[in-house]
């Protein structure tokens, strides 16, 4: 007779993962540099995401990005320098309930290289939202390691606390079965009678047209030969040559005269 159920087994988190959220952090995930958050302790982003894996499994939680803004962007000197925001949803699968939460990170990034500006400031900003939105979770995330907690160090064991026992062919698979729509406004995994919080402030863009797209190809949301040209023809630059050295020019524009230039990259592609 099989395990599987036609139903999830359960509604909400098993016993097994609320022991594990329960638990100090593991030490050696706790980081002190000097150098680095003013010397408080911090835990980095990759170790979040391990943490996500083992508390509900690779399959048990999915990221939803809602918005990725370039708060500010500057370019003086022959360099770039971006900030950029990002907001994104955490969502969490338990049994027959849906947990969601919202996490906001932002990135500082300077780089002689725009594409180097543009790739690793979106991904740390996307990373320090996930970790913002896990920290609701509890110490296995590292919520008591912020503003001075110290109960990360009553873990004196030189080990990763217990996984939790996920169950996998018992209700896994159930729940990929279930109808999720009666479930999909579930917030939280208590106070079930209270109404969804709403989701946090949209940050602000200060321009339709992001520089990200520069480097995408036209099929990706890119811009097409003839918008370049346009740009181009609107910068007093060249404007009869390959796509590759109109981008080019662009970006050299936006170096020289960042303000004017997006405000035509605005006008033409926004």
């Amino acid at each position: 007779m099989s395990t599987r159920h036609e139903q999830p087994a359960h509604h909400g988190l098993l016993p097994d993962q609320v022991i594990y959220l329960r638990q100090p952090i593991w030490r050696g995930a706790v980081r002190q540099d000097p150098k680095v958050a003013k010397g408080n302790p911090y835990i980095s982003g990759e170790y979040i995401i391990g943490q996500l894996n083992r508390a509900f499994g690779f399959d048990g939680w999915d990221v939803n990005i809602i918005r990725m803004d370039e708060a500010e962007v500057d370019a003086t000197g022959g360099r770039y320098r971006a900030t950029y925001v990002c907001q994104v949803e955490l969502v969490v699968y338990a049994g027959s309930r849906v947990i969601r939460r919202h996490g906001v990170g932002a990135h500082a990034m300077t780089s002689k290289n725009l594409v180097d500006v543009i790739a690793n400031g979106q991904a740390s900003a996307y990373t320090k939202a996930i970790k913002s939105a896990a920290i609701t979770f509890g110490a296995q995330f590292g919520l008591n390691t912020v503003r001075g907690g110290r109960g990360w160090q009553n873990n004196t064991q030189n080990e990763h606390p217990m996984p939790p026992n996920l169950g996998l062919e018992d209700w896994r698979t159930a729940w990929l079965k279930a109808e999720l729509d009666s479930q999909s406004s579930s917030e939280d995994f208590s106070d079930e009678g209270s109404s969804p919080r709403p989701a946090p402030a949209q940050a602000a863009r200060k321009h339709s047209y992001p520089l990200q797209n520069l480097i995408k190809s036209e099929a990706d949301g890119g811009p097409s030969v003839e918008q370049l040209s346009e740009v181009c023809r609107r910068l007093n630059a060249p404007s009869d040559v390959s796509a590759d050295v109109m981008v080019a020019l662009i970006k050299q524009a936006i170096t020289s005269d960042l303000a004017g230039t997006r405000a035509i990259l605005d006008e033409v592609m926004g």
